[in-house]
């Protein structure tokens, strides 16, 4: 696969990124985002034809847009995989092609695959071969910090008098003042991972998602690297090795499911 290798300047580092030449690579379907500009009626119609106003209700020239969309698909399948799939620029700080979904983290000096974050606590960064162990680390600690509060509840002493009460209590009291403050993030830090988990998405994509030219065309819950339920379960908690992630064709390429399809989406 040809690409040049563009340098970008970005805040403080230099950044590089590789643009296809071939035009086959790029989506020949998108229309320009120039909206400024007046349209004309052929231009106009064409984007109608790929972007109906109604479901169900054909605009002129679908047909024949969707004939050509789905020989594009066709020979983007059956294109060889070149450096553009697999790789969506080239590190200046690591010296290497940074592969789909890695960073290069300046915590450690390392390139970190399919990054989720940066650990302040752990002091590490957390990845594609440590993200379960991850979750696993949280899951106890959940586990741990409710179950105190559990004991807590049924260790309080017994008085009529309130004020007596409240003085004997007062160790329990801020015990379950601080396990509350702990415990309510970390349980929402757990289902944060967990969502993770269940849909091989990550943190750091979910948040710089308009950042990340891979991500380009996407909603915060398309999940296009998903592998199914129990592919996304099984890679996260038990990675064999590190995955080389290949981009994702555009949305309008998948199947459709009962989660989404033509009429409607169910996450966005």
């Amino acid at each position: 696969m040809a690409g040049e290798v563009v340098s970008a300047k970005g805040k403080g580092k230099a950044r590089a990124r590789i643009e296809p030449t071939s035009s086959t690579r790029a989506d020949p379907l998108a229309g320009d985002d120039d909206d400024d500009e007046q349209l004309d009626d052929d231009e106009l119609k064409r984007r109608l034809a790929l972007n109906p106003r109604m479901v169900g209700i054909d605009e002129e020239g679908a047909v024949e847009a969707a004939k050509l969309a789905a020989k594009r698909a066709e020979e983007r399948r059956h294109q060889p995989a070149g450096v553009f799939d697999y790789f969506s620029g080239y590190c200046d700080d690591a010296d290497m092609y940074l592969p789909i979904r890695a960073k290069y983290c300046k915590k450690h000096g390392k390139v970190v695959a399919k990054f989720d974050h940066f650990c302040y606590v752990l002091g590490n960064s957390v990845g594609e071969l440590n993200h379960g162990r991850f979750w696993r680390l949280v899951f106890i600690q959940c586990i741990s910090i409710w179950s105190g509060v559990w004991l807590a509840h049924h260790s309080f002493l017994g008085f009529n008098n309130r004020l007596l009460w409240a003085a004997s209590n007062v160790p329990l009291i801020i015990l379950n003042i601080i396990s509350y403050l702990v415990g309510i993030p970390m349980t929402i830090l757990l289902c944060i991972h967990t969502f993770n988990c269940l849909t091989t998405s990550t943190t750091y994509e979910f948040i710089k998602m308009e950042e990340l030219e891979y991500m380009s065309g996407f909603y915060h819950f398309s999940f296009p690297f998903s592998q199914g339920l129990f592919g996304n379960i099984r890679h996260f908690c038990c990675p064999r090795a590190i995955q080389l992630w290949r981009r994702p064709p555009p949305e309008s390429e998948w199947e459709d499911t009962i989660w989404r399809n033509q009429y409607y989406s169910c996450c966005g």
